[in-house]
Order: structure tokens, then sequence, then C-alpha cells
């Protein structure tokens, strides 16, 4: 049995760890949502490479969340909030 003080230094530790990509996961996308509008969205923070959306298998639907890849690992990092000032 892990303990809960082992799971939150673990979690904790993952949180801290430096961005080595330029793609970042988009959690909780309502099911209205398209790309062109995560796309309108991300732009504001940097130059996109692209946005990927998986579908359910039998719906042509989105899943709810997505995939954002800026051009430079920078820009990723200043849309997560983690740029040093």
């Amino acid at each position: 049995m892990v303990s809960q003080s082992t799971k939150s230094t673990k979690r904790k530790r993952q949180i801290e760890k430096e961005q080595h990509t330029s793609k970042i996961l988009v959690k909780n996308i309502p099911f209205q949502a398209n790309i062109k509008e995560i796309r309108e969205l991300f732009r504001v923070f940097g130059e996109l490479k692209f946005v990927r959306m998986p579908k359910k298998i039998d719906d042509e639907h989105h899943r709810g969340f997505g995939f954002v890849d800026f051009v430079s690992k920078n820009d990723a990092k200043v849309r997560l909030g983690k740029t040093k000032t």
C-alpha cells in the first residue's frame, strides 16, 4: 500500500519537471469545440505547428481532449506559466 505522502511527493516531482517538448495536452475541451476554435484560442501564446483532437472510434465527435504543438518550446512554457521572470 502506498502512503498518501508518497503519492503527493511523486506528483510534485512530476509537476516540477522541466518542459522538454513544445506539445501540451489540453483536457476538458467541450464536445462542441472544433480544431479551428482551439487553434484561435492558443495562437495568442505563439506560433502553432498543429492542433490534434482524437476522435471517438464510432462517432464523429472528438474525445474531450487534444494536443497543441507550438513551434518553440518557450511558447509552450509561456502557455503553461512556467517562464522565469
